[in-house]
């Protein structure tokens, strides 16, 4: 399912498509992710969060004999983390799975949820709200 709103006068999407508005230069995602303290596949998220251009095909062009137009949108994406043990993986600076990529993905703090806990939806929540104070995001 999708949804979208807005935050102040900026509009969201959350969990699914954008609109299509061909006017659309450019789109910011925010990946919210919760673990436990290991970040598995690090070397792939780094890749795959790498700003990019992409070229859209102008499906409006309706003369058949031009060039088929298409449109330029800047891609740009931003990670954020909650982890169950944050402080263990804050303060441990031997660890591969505590890298500075990862520390600087982390929320400062956590919720300690439990499996099947309410405080799994709280971790979210924050996610969500840290995702959204940055004015570039505008998919989550």
């Amino acid at each position: 399912s999708t949804a979208s709103g807005s935050v102040g006068s900026k509009p969201i999407n959350v969990g699914g498509q954008a609109n299509n508005d061909a006017s659309q230069t450019s789109f910011h995602l925010a990946v919210c992710a919760t673990i436990v303290e290991e970040f598995p596949h690090e070397e792939l998220w780094k890749r795959w969060m790498t700003s990019t251009t992409i070229d859209i095909p102008n499906i409006n062009n309706t003369n058949d004999n031009a060039e088929e137009a298409t449109n330029t949108i800047s891609c740009s994406s931003e990670l954020y983390i909650h982890a169950k043990h944050a402080k263990q993986i804050l303060n441990n600076n031997n660890s591969n799975s505590s890298s500075s990529y990862l520390k600087s993905k982390l929320l400062p703090f956590s919720h300690t949820p439990n499996w099947n806990d309410v405080r799994v939806i709280r971790a979210m929540l924050s996610l969500l709200q840290q995702a959204l104070q940055d004015d570039k995001t505008t998919h989550v």
